[in-house]
């Protein structure tokens, strides 16, 4: 049985989740910002992964593999997510 996926568009998911500014004013955490994510709650913290068509994705949680870095959000994803395999397209 194949696993089922949620995909939505990134303005979409930015909408729903609100992401908090890096502090380079981005919305994209830097990897060598790690520590600096740990602040946060868990279910704030998405990892940006780079997927096989040179895209990037956001997946609930962190990421080790192709990792591009974090985003981080007002709204935390839930359990559901995760069993969901939600992501969001980036670019």
């Amino acid at each position: 049985m194949s696993e089922r996926k949620r995909a939505m568009h990134e303005d979409v998911w930015e909408r729903k989740y609100d992401s908090i500014e890096a502090p380079d004013g981005s919305s994209l955490w830097q990897t060598y910002e790690y520590e600096e994510t740990l602040a946060y709650d868990r279910h704030n913290v998405w990892s940006v992964i780079e997927g096989d068509n040179e895209r990037a994705y956001v997946v609930p949680g962190y990421h080790v593999v192709n990792m591009l870095g974090y985003a981080i959000t007002r709204v935390p994803w839930t359990d559901a997510d995760m069993n969901d395999n939600l992501f969001a397209i980036w670019w």
